[in-house]
């Protein structure tokens, strides 16, 4: 008996391996998205704190740099790349990033600092403030604890 074809064996064991493969490709690709929005969230902070420096010698201070038009872009960008939103007992949240510039306080503007959620790390956020330092810290930092000594910066992770 010539037989031609694939028994209906074969072609579910064929189904079967490309739907495990593809499922494996499909884990690395969301997890390369999520690396790279990051990423952009880390590369827009960096153009904030060189924004903040312009914004610095146009103004004389920092006053209102958090509630500024022209900073509102980078909040916006920064984002549309976060995943959630994130809280700010210490500042104000403009869309999902933590701006804290001390507007009405003591020191008031001299110093800014503004944190992001981190997409892959929920329990960390990215920071970056007036001094140019740029770094990972805890969210429960990012969101209670961005006041030193009357002035805003980010804190030690």
């Amino acid at each position: 008996m010539d037989k031609k074809g694939f028994t209906i064996i074969e072609l579910i064991v064929v189904i079967a391996v490309i739907a495990v493969l593809s499922a494996i490709v499909m884990i690395n690709v969301v997890s390369y998205k999520d690396k790279s929005r990051e990423a952009a969230i880390k590369a827009e902070m960096s153009q904030l704190s060189r924004f903040g420096v312009n914004y610095f010698y146009t103004k004389g201070n920092y006053e209102d740099f958090c509630d500024s038009l022209e900073a509102e872009p980078f909040f916006m960008k920064i984002s549309d790349f976060a995943g959630s939103p994130i809280g700010c007992n210490n500042g104000a949240v403009h869309w999902k990033v933590c701006c804290v510039d001390r507007h009405g306080q003591t020191n008031d503007g001299l110093s800014w600092a503004v944190c992001a959620k981190l997409i892959t790390e929920p329990t960390s956020a990215w920071c970056s403030d007036y001094t140019g330092v740029s770094r990972k810290i805890s969210l429960n930092n990012c969101e209670n604890n961005m006041i030193t000594n009357n002035l805003a910066v980010c804190p030690a992770s």
